[in-house]
């Protein structure tokens, strides 16, 4: 929970009410609640709740990250799947880049797609191609990288070949540590590790031989061969790699609940248009097929006329309404929707019926 005043005091703390554990047990492995004072033990007290009040540096921001340090309040909170604090980062220092701030100012941070995350991993891959190691599709993309101009741009091909690659590598690393587990348990699959990009770099460039996973004999054949995974699944798509575009990727799927009972020339006039989306996760802007922000919205008291307000449908629920999908428009292209209504264009009376 995320509060100001008016007098500029801002706050964070957590809403709802928090099972107060006892007995020392991992909560995130299971635990023997027959033993005594093991387990739940009512409610934590609302004086115990963690709280960030008027920190140092004047800003307060979230994006699902983790917000209190190391120590009580941490273990206090636990660990429900946190991500892993990019998109927290540049939110943070486009907070920091200023004192003040209009509405403008804030909708610029919130359509901030700058590639920051992926970067290193571009100067990565470019490293290793620039050795010159010949392979299928490794020419075409090397060429196709040159695109590069730091977004997560819907016609942006490199965007999407790095990103692919880094994922590849991802799994590929990090799957070969469930092996033994699925010796015997053969449809054991590794949960979403959020925290895991940290582990994963630092084996890319420590390069320890025990870790290498089985089949390779080095760690640069690994990620050359996650490259030439990535470089055939492209290839083999309508146009090659040259066509595969971020926007191709990333194209939004926004369904009425209904229409998935639908035949699709009647399902296509309940649902959004499929638009190529800007942005990705680890990043301000997150937009993907089927997840994004569910309104962008800034106002400043005494100001509402520079307010926006953007939202990833219309203001009616009625398919055949003519507010239904407006202002869609605006979110997809992050142009400020007035938060206003402006002048009056339909009236609806309501009347008593005639006796």
């Amino acid at each position: 929970f995320l509060v100001a005043d008016r007098f500029g005091s801002i706050a964070w703390t957590i809403a709802g009410r928090m099972p107060l554990r006892v007995g020392g047990f991992d909560p995130l492995l299971p635990a023997d609640w027959s033993k005594p004072d093991t387990g739940w033990k009512g409610w934590v007290a609302a004086s115990d709740y963690p709280q960030i009040s008027n920190p140092p540096q004047h800003r307060l921001w979230t994006a699902n990250a983790r917000i209190v340090d190391e120590g009580r309040h941490l273990e206090l909170i636990g660990d429900g799947g946190y991500e892993l604090g990019a998109r927290q980062k540049q939110i943070r220092d486009g907070l920091r880049a200023r004192e003040h701030f209009t509405a403008a100012d804030m909708l610029d941070i919130q359509l901030d797609d700058r590639a920051l995350f992926l970067d290193p991993w571009r100067k990565r891959l470019l490293a290793l191609l620039d050795k010159g190691v010949a392979g299928t599709g490794r020419d075409a993309m090397r060429k196709a990288l040159d695109d590069w101009d730091g977004h997560a741009s819907i016609n942006s091909i490199s965007y999407r070949i790095v990103r692919a690659w880094r994922n590849e590598v991802r799994d590929t690393v990090l799957d070969a540590f469930a092996g033994a587990v699925r010796r015997q348990h053969a449809d054991f699959k590794l949960p979403r590790l959020s925290q895991a990009e940290h582990a994963l770099w630092s084996l890319l460039e420590l390069r320890p031989a025990h870790l290498l996973p089985p089949g390779y004999a080095s760690w640069e054949e690994l990620q050359l061969a996650c490259l030439d995974r990535v470089a055939v699944n492209l290839q083999n798509q309508p146009g090659g790699i040259a066509a595969r575009t971020w926007g191709e990727r990333n194209t939004a799927r926004i369904a009425h609940p209904l229409s998935r009972a639908l035949p699709g020339f009647v399902a296509r006039w309940l649902d959004m248009p499929a638009d190529a989306l800007a942005g990705d996760s680890n990043m301000p802007r997150v937009q993907s097929p089927d997840f994004g922000a569910s309104e962008r919205f800034a106002v400043a008291p005494g100001d509402e006329e520079h307010g926006y307000f953007e939202l990833p449908g219309g203001q009616s629920g009625h398919p055949l309404s003519p507010f239904y999908g407006a202002g869609h428009r605006d979110w997809v292209e992050g142009k400020p929707t007035p938060f206003l209504p402006g002048p009056a264009i339909h009236q609806l009376r309501l009347e008593p019926a005639a006796r």
